[in-house]
């Protein structure tokens, strides 16, 4: 599947794996994307690169408290 990461920003091509399980109610059906945290660590670090161009301002990283 390809889907962008943020909105109005480049396609990334994702696997899914559908997956069903039956229960009591019926069938019930998912689906995982599969290593989806190094696709949205690259398109972070592209958004980045293009705030930091275009505002030509230091970039700020935070932290949890």
């Amino acid at each position: 599947m390809a889907i962008p990461v943020f909105r109005n920003d480049t396609f990334y091509r994702l696997a899914a794996r559908l997956r069903y399980r039956k229960t009591g109610e019926g069938i019930v059906f998912w689906y995982d994307l599969w290593r989806a945290d190094p696709t949205f660590d690259d398109a972070f670090t592209q958004a980045v690169a293009r705030v930091a161009a275009g505002t030509e301002l230091p970039v700020l990283y935070g932290k949890p408290e």
